[in-house]
């Protein structure tokens, strides 16, 4: 039975619910297509020093949380030790430093066990790649010595062949698979636009917000809502403040998955300028909600706009996004368009799920 193991689960900038939503529901595929008998079960350490903790609401996975201190790391890598002696497949949580550890577990105690990785993003900062950097090369490394490596987008899988030399049977492509959001209350929606993401340089979201500002000024019934934290969030409060549009800026912070979508269901356009998206599951996530989606041109977007079109646009300069988001606001997405790309959306999820558990079988 797989392990999926976790250490620095609490690093995650993903909500940690949301991330145990998301294993449940591929143990729940993985139930499904094994024998049942077991559940998937995930270690890690926990986010406070609250002690350990056994979580046991999910039907098809365990959940056991060490205390993050000297101790818990001892008995969350004893656990890792007695998985690997009993010759369980091991679902690495990261692949990096995680990666390694397993791997070298594995070759201390002589067992032949499988060990997965899952890359959501190309190594790439500012557009090139940092052949020097110890964690570029970790994860390459990572690539060509994981028994099975999923990527969550073609052009992922292509990346690791022809760059890094990673073998194409032993790479399999399986989005993440992405939650529903209900479908919109038209009455609801205002002239609002929507940026979310963490406030990193890698997110884009300094030429986002110049983006929004541009069309605020162009159009004074726009707003603009900001949702998520990170290190440039005094930078981008200091942009908005200077900007003479602070009084329809809307700065949220970090907010629940569940508070994210009630912000989606009523605006009218995400933004989007992350030099990278190895996939963009917020993009996705925005489009079957109903919003126009402006997002930055790069191999990402461009393969999410065969699937999200004409829910989204990809622009290259910052006059191009302008205009976009200017075509958005005079316009709708049809709840015929909507039906179509939700329903294409339902079967990848499927299929997805179905991918990763034939992975752990």
């Amino acid at each position: 039975m797989p392990l999926f193991f976790a250490p620095r689960l609490w690093a995650n900038s993903d909500p940690i619910p949301q991330i145990l939503e998301r294993i449940d529901s591929y143990a729940q595929a993985f139930h499904t297509l094994g024998n049942g008998q077991e559940k998937i079960t995930l270690l890690a350490l926990t986010a406070k020093d609250t002690g350990d903790l056994k979580y046991n609401q999910f039907k098809d996975l365990t959940v056991v949380f060490y205390k993050r201190n000297f101790l818990g790391q001892i008995k969350i890598y004893l656990s890792l030790i007695l998985s690997i002696l009993r010759e369980r497949t091991v679902i690495s949580g990261d692949p990096y430093l995680t990666f390694w550890v397993i791997w070298l577990l594995k070759k201390l105690l002589g067992r032949k066990i499988r060990i997965q990785i899952s890359i959501h993003g190309l190594p790439l900062s500012g557009g090139n790649l940092k052949f020097l950097n110890l964690r570029f090369l970790g994860l390459r490394s990572a690539s060509r010595k994981a028994d099975s490596v999923r990527v969550v987008s073609q052009h992922l899988s292509r990346f690791l062949q022809e760059n890094w030399g990673v073998d194409q049977n032993r790479i399999f492509v399986a989005p993440i698979p992405v939650q529903m959001p209900c479908l919109p209350d038209n009455s609801k929606k205002r002239k609002q636009i929507l940026i979310l993401g963490r406030m990193h340089e890698e997110r884009g979201i300094l030429l986002s917000v110049e983006i929004a500002l541009k069309v605020l000024a162009r159009n004074p019934d726009v707003t603009l809502v900001l949702i998520g934290d990170g290190p440039l969030r005094s930078k981008v409060e200091s942009i908005v403040n200077q900007s003479g549009f602070r009084a329809r800026v809307s700065i949220l912070g970090s907010l629940p998955h569940a508070d994210v979508f009630e912000n989606m269901s009523e605006s009218w356009m995400l933004v989007s300028s992350a030099p990278e998206e190895g996939f963009g599951l917020a993009i996705r996530e925005a489009a079957y909600a109903g919003l126009f989606v402006i997002a930055l041109s790069n191999l990402g977007t461009k393969e999410a706009k065969q699937e999200l079109s004409p829910a989204l646009e990809v622009f290259s300069t910052t006059e191009e996004a302008v205009t976009a988001c200017e075509r958005a606001l005079r316009n709708q997405l049809s709840p015929s368009v909507l039906d179509d790309i939700r329903s294409v959306r339902k079967a990848l999820n499927q299929e997805s799920l179905r991918k990763i558990a034939l992975s752990w079988l």
